[in-house]
């Protein structure tokens, strides 16, 4: 959809839609997002990473990027990973999407303050959760 002409008096947009089947209705909620053909509107990706571009990451870092903002979550964590539970109660890196019933969400992270009381090693401590997927 692309907003093709506004008029200010009347208000109205003039809207051009790629399928004709699209009905609009006084009411809809019309939002402006900044798209990239690569991420779909109102995306949000979590990321473990060494060096967050444009952020104050200090270490290893959790990010969220939403929309192609990145924010940093959380310093200091080492891993990130995701396993997806599927209808069949098998867990899986790489999932079908439509077959997706709970996430497994296991955070990695160290220690830094501890570290010269630990003989220079730093403690590594993990937390895992099951996310169950809504309206399923």
């Amino acid at each position: 959809m692309t907003v093709t002409g506004t008029n200010a008096g009347t208000p109205s947009l003039t809207i051009t839609t790629p399928t004709a089947n699209i009905i609009y209705q006084e009411g809809d909620i019309i939002a402006k997002i900044n798209y990239e053909a690569t991420v779909y509107p109102g995306t949000i990706q979590y990321a473990q990473s060494a060096a967050a571009v444009g952020t104050t990451c200090s270490g290893n870092c959790l990010t969220r990027v939403v929309n192609g903002t990145t924010n940093v979550v959380a310093n200091n964590i080492t891993d990130l990973q995701f396993g997806y539970i599927l209808d069949n109660g098998t867990e899986t890196g790489a999932p079908d999407l439509s077959q997706i019933r709970a996430v497994r969400v296991t955070i990695t992270g160290e220690t830094v303050a501890t570290t010269a009381l630990s003989g220079g090693q730093a403690k590594t401590r993990q937390i895992a959760s099951i996310l169950r997927i809504r309206n399923r």
